[in-house]
C-alpha cells in the first residue's frame, strides 16, 4: 500500500463515523492499525500529508464555490 492509499482508508473510516455507520472505538482501532502499517513501511509522514490532502479535498468547501 502506498502513502494515498492508507489516508484514504483513514479518511474513509472517519467518514463512515460521521455517518453514523462506525462506532468511535472501531474508527480508532482502524486508524491505529493503518497509521501502524505506515511506519512500518517507513510512510508515515508522507501518509500524514496524503491525509491532509484527502480532508481538503473531501470535507473543505473550495474557495470559490
Amino acid at each position: 500500500m502506498n502513502a494515498n492509499q492508507i489516508a484514504q482508508l483513514i479518511g474513509l473510516a472517519t467518514q463512515g463515523y460521521i455517518n453514523y455507520q462506525l462506532e468511535s472505538k472501531e474508527v480508532s482501532d482502524i486508524t491505529d492499525a493503518l497509521f501502524k502499517l505506515a511506519k512500518d513501511q517507513g510512510i508515515y509522514k508522507e501518509t500524514q500529508a496524503a491525509l491532509r490532502e484527502f480532508k481538503v479535498r473531501n470535507y473543505e468547501a473550495p474557495a470559490n464555490g
